[in-house]
């Protein structure tokens, strides 16, 4: 018989418990990636911007400034922010500087673990970075080859990024 080393002692001995798991993690759908660069588009807003789903936003260069439900977040490399369906928000620019913006619009269920999100500004841990990456690496392969064990993993992946969020909270949100 193939001895397996990752198997803890506990569990061939049958003594493990059962995990209490009542918080449900998010199950997050319809997962789609785009970049946004500025200052590409006008300076002068043409009003709020409101979705059905839910869109992460993710600093990856520079710094810029979101509205959210009329406060103004200014986001750093490595910062994020959740906007929740139906929430106005508008990107706004700082003259002479340039910011890349990645953005995740995703539909979810089972959303009570990304209520403590709202409104909050986040900034990605080694953790938080690394599930990213994770994420990102498994949303290429799944566009690249449309399996849907590929899209389970990217749906998988993405739900553990959402569901490390909370602990990214920053001090002054």
């Amino acid at each position: 018989m193939k001895k397996y080393s990752f198997i803890p002692e506990e569990a061939k001995n049958d003594s493990l418990q059962s995990l209490d798991l009542t918080a449900c993690p998010p199950h997050p759908t319809h997962i789609l990636v785009f970049k946004r660069s500025e200052p590409e588009r006008n300076l002068f807003p043409q009003g709020l911007n409101i979705h059905k789903s839910y869109v992460l936003w993710i600093c990856l260069k520079g710094r810029g400034r979101l509205l959210l439900d009329s406060v103004s977040y200014i986001l750093s490399e490595g910062d994020a922010i959740l906007v929740f369906p139906g929430q106005g928000h508008l990107r706004l620019v700082f003259e002479n500087e340039h910011v890349e913006w990645l953005l995740i619009r995703f539909d979810a269920e089972s959303t009570e673990m990304l209520a403590p999100l709202q409104k909050k500004c986040l900034r990605l841990d080694r953790i938080g970075e690394k599930r990213l990456s994770e994420f990102m690496d498994s949303y290429r392969n799944a566009r690249k080859q449309e399996t849907p064990s590929n899209g389970s993993e990217a749906l998988l992946r993405f739900a553990l990024l959402l569901n490390h969020l909370p602990d990214c909270i920053t001090e002054s949100s």
